[in-house]
């Protein structure tokens, strides 16, 4: 989720349902899985934009 703070209103709208999401998801499974996909992005730069 990482989108400008003045992206369009759309992008506010699909970032909103990732936190939903989350929200209604939360588990430390679902934690992990961010975490790695997180260091696989800093680390190697794969998945970014």
């Amino acid at each position: 989720m990482n989108y400008p703070y003045d992206a369009s209103e759309e992008a506010a709208l699909e970032k909103l349902q990732y936190v939903l999401y989350y929200l209604k998801n939360m588990s430390a499974l679902l934690d992990l899985h961010i975490l790695l996909l997180t260091i696989r992005v800093v680390l190697f730069r794969q998945g970014s934009r």
